[in-house]
């Protein structure tokens, strides 16, 4: 078993710092399998979205895949809440551990991208009954110009992707802090 040296493993791993009850420190075990979670339904979001853009009428016959995806952004709700709660390494090295600050943080950095990648847009066009705007088994000809995708789709897709860069941004951080 290999251990590491004080010198070669970071200052706040070394000596835990003191956190409120509700803050989460960013390398504790519970953060580390949560984050791989995130990472794996990123990957689903990032491979079911596109298809189902590309191959399905969401219909409000489709309950199932209404449900996953459903559970998908309440889990990636959580995420949400809980990176308000979540300690992160400062400039200096430190580990920051005020609420203000920590929440702060998030509201600058990536909160704005969770946010929209969490919205259920799913569930707004499962309802929509319009005709123009399902795609369901259409490709459209390249030259007919008056086709338009107003599908909300297209914006999940867009935004699901900046979650792919959060998830693995905060699994290089937990696995350097290591």
């Amino acid at each position: 078993m290999m251990s590491l040296s004080a010198d070669v493993m970071p200052q706040y791993r070394q000596e835990a710092p003191k956190t409120p009850p509700h803050i989460l420190l960013h390398y504790c075990a519970f953060k580390a399998i949560w984050d791989w979670i995130i990472l794996i339904l990123t990957f689903y979001t990032a491979i079911m979205v596109p298809y189902n853009v590309a191959f399905k009428n969401k219909t409000s016959e489709d309950v199932s895949l209404l449900v996953v995806d459903s559970i998908v952004d309440v889990i990636f709700f959580i995420d949400i809440v809980l990176n308000f709660h979540t300690t992160f390494v400062g400039p200096g090295g430190e580990v920051v551990s005020d609420p203000k600050v920590i929440r702060m943080n998030y509201l600058k950095s990536w909160f704005i991208i969770d946010l929209l990648s969490c919205l259920p847009y799913d569930v707004f066009n499962a309802f929509d009954h319009d005709e123009d705007v399902s795609t369901a088994g259409y490709l459209p000809d390249c030259n007919d110009y008056s086709y338009q995708n107003d599908d909300l789709d297209d914006n999940v897709s867009f935004f699901d992707n900046f979650k792919i860069n959060d998830s693995s941004h905060r699994l290089q951080m937990n696995h350097a802090a290591s």
